[in-house]
């Protein structure tokens, strides 16, 4: 019990930093939803969206004649509200859930890196003080309330994606969205979002469990084999 919350604490940094970099990586990418092929839409990202020939009725406007054949990045990217062709789009593409969405993805980013940086603390804390003999109830207070405060930034965090993962889930196969949507599916994107909702909720319990140990341990009994002073920091 002494040491356990060291080693769940060490584990819930390494979870936390590759759900942090596989949030950004997914993100980042523009494979959230994209198509078997033999459609009129490609793909769709939090950035870009991308269409093979795609006119009225499969795209809006109302004009056979507009064609929209390429991908459309708009993020970085002003000059893209001159073409009027994607003003024509840009209400369909971006309707209120997937701007929801994405800004829901965008507060988990900094969100998922403070846990990072809180665990990583947590972390050095603990080997600072793992081989001391000397320890201090304020350094164990201290200890213990890094590890809740770092257990309620993960709860935030995983309640982020959660609710952002359900946002595009549940809207972006509707037949009103996307051409064609038997085609459909999710891409590895999602999917890689996906996983950093099972490894944030996974981070939860192991550090909700180290705060548990750390908190058991400060509680019990101390050793007999130190000194009253020794065990109170004064040696």
């Amino acid at each position: 019990m002494q040491h356990l919350h060291s080693w769940l604490i060490f584990g819930t940094f390494l979870l936390c930093l590759i759900a942090a970099l596989l949030h950004i990586i997914a993100f980042a990418t523009s494979d959230w939803l994209v198509s078997d092929g033999n459609s009129p839409f490609v793909r769709l990202g939090w950035h870009e969206a991308c269409f093979n020939n795609c006119h009225f009725p499969y795209c809006p406007g109302g004009d056979r004649d507009i064609v929209y054949n390429d991908c459309y990045v708009w993020t970085f990217n002003e000059m893209i509200m001159i073409d009027e062709r994607f003003r024509e789009i840009k209400e369909w593409l971006m309707p209120a859930w997937f701007t929801t969405a994405r800004t829901v993805f965008i507060v988990n980013i900094p969100m998922s890196l403070i846990c990072c940086i809180l665990l990583l603390i947590c972390t050095c804390w603990t080997c600072k003080y793992q081989y001391t003999t000397a320890s201090t109830k304020k350094k164990d207070v201290i200890s213990i309330v890094l590890l809740y405060t770092t257990l309620c930034f993960l709860i935030v965090s995983t309640l982020l994606n959660v609710v952002g993962i359900a946002i595009f889930g549940s809207n972006a196969p509707l037949r009103n969205y996307m051409p064609m949507p038997y085609k459909n599916h999710f891409g590895y994107s999602f999917w890689m979002d996906f996983a950093v909702c099972i490894l944030l909720g996974v981070c939860c319990i192991f550090s909700f469990l180290a705060a548990v140990a750390k908190s058991l341990h400060f509680k019990g009994p101390k050793d007999p084999r130190y000194a009253e002073d020794m065990m109170l920091g004064r040696i």
